[in-house]
C-alpha cells in the first residue's frame, strides 16, 4: 500500500473534478461500511433519486464496486474513462477515480461512497461530503492508523469537511476523539 493523496488528486483534475458535479454521502468506519452505503443508496432510490454507490470490497465480481441504482455499473466502460491517465496510481485509486468520474458522466444525483481503509490518507477523501457516516471504530490494521480507538476515529474523521454532517454509529464518539476541541463529533468535527 502507498498512502497519500497525491496520485488521486491528479487523476480527478484530469478528469475534471467528477466528485463536485454530484452530492455525496462518505461512509467511513471498521466494520459494516457496505451494508451501511448500500442501504443508504437504496433508501436513496426508493424517494426517488437516481443514485451512484461505491463499495469495496467486492463478493461476487469487481462489477458491483460501482453501482448505478442499484446495478453494476459497466465496469469496462468506467476504467476506460481512467486507463489513459491511471500511471503510478494504484489499483484501489483508479477504482476510486472511475466510480466518480462514472457517477459523474451518468449524472447522479446523489452517490454514497465508502472508504477503503481508514480516512484521512484514503482515496475516497477527494470527496467534500456534507453527510459523513462513522459506523464504527475498532482496533484494526493499527499499524497504519494508530493503537487506539480514539487514534482510529481521528483518522476516519479526517474526511470530514467544513460544514460536514457526521452521523455516528456508537454513542462514545458524540464526544470529539480530538482531546484539544470541545463539544461533540457533530459540532468540532464537522466545524473544522
Amino acid at each position: 500500500m502507498r498512502f497519500g493523496l497525491e496520485r488521486i488528486q491528479r487523476l480527478v483534475s484530469v478528469l475534471g473534478m467528477p466528485q463536485h458535479r454530484f452530492a455525496s454521502i462518505h461512509v467511513v468506519g471498521t466494520n459494516g461500511k457496505s451494508s451501511t452505503a448500500l442501504l443508504t443508496a437504496a433508501l436513496l432510490r426508493a424517494e426517488g433519486l437516481h443514485v451512484g454507490a461505491y463499495v469495496s470490497p467486492h463478493v461476487r465480481a469487481w462489477s458491483e464496486r460501482i453501482q448505478l441504482d442499484g446495478v453494476d455499473a459497466d465496469l469496462e466502460v468506467a476504467l476506460a474513462r481512467v486507463r489513459p491517465h491511471a500511471e503510478g496510481a494504484t489499483q484501489f485509486e483508479v477504482l476510486t477515480a472511475a466510480a466518480l468520474a462514472e457517477f459523474a458522466g451518468q449524472e447522479v444525483d446523489v452517490a454514497v461512497v465508502e472508504a477503503g481503509l481508514g480516512g484521512r490518507h484514503d482515496a475516497t477523501n477527494v470527496l467534500a461530503a456534507p453527510l459523513v457516516v462513522l459506523t464504527n471504530v475498532a482496533l484494526d490494521h493499527t499499524d497504519v492508523l494508530g493503537e487506539t480507538r480514539e487514534a482510529i476515529a481521528r483518522e476516519k474523521l479526517a474526511v470530514v469537511k467544513a460544514g460536514a454532517t457526521v452521523v455516528l454509529g456508537e454513542p462514545e464518539w458524540t464526544r470529539s476523539p480530538h482531546p484539544d476541541r470541545p463539544g461533540g463529533a457533530g459540532q468540532s468535527d464537522a466545524g473544522r
